[in-house]
């Protein structure tokens, strides 16, 4: 019964550190964890039924860590940062979906092994009343399912987004005027997929939901 089902525990921990040096122009944290979720809420389309199922997984074990980091250069008013993540996220015990396949040691849907992002920004007066700014962001993630049903579930592959903004505007923020370039390279990528509501399954005729394309679009800000 998909509207019955239990409520999650998790139990495990976390360990970290946060750090600044070289005259705190340096910014260094980082964080280590491992969590058991026992009757992880999961839930799944059901294409035959047309309808979301919500079940309860036996065990799922995440264990990872996270670090971040930010530089603040020499250079005034340029600064870069990024993030950097390990996980590894899998059932741990038996769950068995409404497909009847057991995913005892699958790896957890949308869950990638490694992600993180590198960025940078730059802000320098033109005068006393105009500043310019520019920025960029590229962010990475490694293979990952996109569904949770079977071991035969679409994959997404590794992919790298890039994102890079330029900006005119008063130095305490009054107003802003931006040209903003999001997904520059025009990748996309499935967040998530199912099979084919009211037909039936044919081999990799599946939906999947994806992130928007390339963008590139106008600004305008104005703080009273």
């Amino acid at each position: 019964n998909s509207l019955i089902y239990k409520s999650e525990d998790a139990k495990g921990g976390e360990i970290g550190i946060k750090s600044q040096f070289a005259d705190r122009s340096i910014t260094l944290n980082a964080t280590a964890y491992y969590y058991k979720f026992t009757d992880l809420q999961v839930q799944v389309f059901n294409a035959v039924a047309v309808q979301f199922v919500t079940s309860n997984a036996g065990e799922v074990t995440t264990k990872g860590v996270d670090v971040g980091w930010a530089w603040r250069t020499p250079v005034e008013g340029l600064r870069f940062s990024g993030n950097l993540a390990f996980l590894d996220a899998y059932f741990s015990s038996n769950y068995i979906t409404f497909k009847g396949v057991n995913l005892n040691g699958r790896k957890a849907a949308r869950a990638p092994k490694w992600s993180g992002n590198t960025a940078f920004d730059y802000t320098v007066p033109i005068n006393d009343s105009i500043q310019f700014s520019i920025n960029g962001n590229a962010q990475f993630s490694s293979r990952y399912y996109t569904n949770t049903t079977s071991f035969a579930d679409f994959t997404q592959d590794k992919y790298w987004l890039f994102d890079a903004a330029v900006s005119i505007g008063d130095p305490d923020g009054k107003w802003k005027l931006s040209l903003i370039g999001s997904n520059l390279t025009n990748k996309l990528h499935v967040s998530s997929s199912g099979d084919r509501p009211f037909l039936p399954a044919t081999g990799d005729d599946i939906i999947v939901s994806t992130n928007r394309g390339r963008q590139v679009y106008v600004e305008a800000s104005v703080k009273f």
